[in-house]
């Protein structure tokens, strides 16, 4: 229980620093397609435990000492530890938001299919297209 509590905690760091109140638009800086496919290729990376790329490839610098392989790698074990093999994304949806600060992010809320359950990730990129945020249920 307290290996699932650390976890999740972890993970919920991340999105506490986003703070943000309301969704919006996606501002003109973002790309919807190039987010959409972004995330579909950090879940890929997740799906094959290349936890190292996530966090030394995509994820924002200062945010890069709590998303550790083991708190990935716990993450996975814990929401989908019989899941089966990766079937397909079967929805998305892309919303805009901005931070405590003002600042715009992006979030990539993709559902996806597995053999044995389904799985939501929401990915969350700043301004420079570097992970904020990963959270799945």
């Amino acid at each position: 229980m307290k290996k699932i509590l650390s976890t999740l905690l972890a993970l919920s760091l991340i999105l506490v620093l986003l703070a943000s109140c309301s969704n919006q638009a996606l501002p003109d800086k973002f790309d919807e397609e190039k987010v959409k496919t972004l995330a579909e290729n950090t879940i890929a990376l997740f799906n094959n435990s290349e936890y190292d790329k996530i966090r030394d490839e995509l994820t924002r610098e200062d945010l890069k000492a709590a998303l550790t392989v083991d708190v990935l790698n716990d993450a996975k074990a814990q929401i989908m530890p019989n899941a089966g093999a990766f079937v397909e994304f079967s929805g998305s949806s892309i919303v805009g938001q901005k931070d405590k600060d003002g600042n715009d992010y992006v979030v990539a809320v993709i559902a996806a299919k597995y053999e044995n359950q389904k799985v939501t990730y929401t990915i969350s990129f700043d301004e420079n297209m570097k992970l904020i945020g990963f959270f799945l249920k």
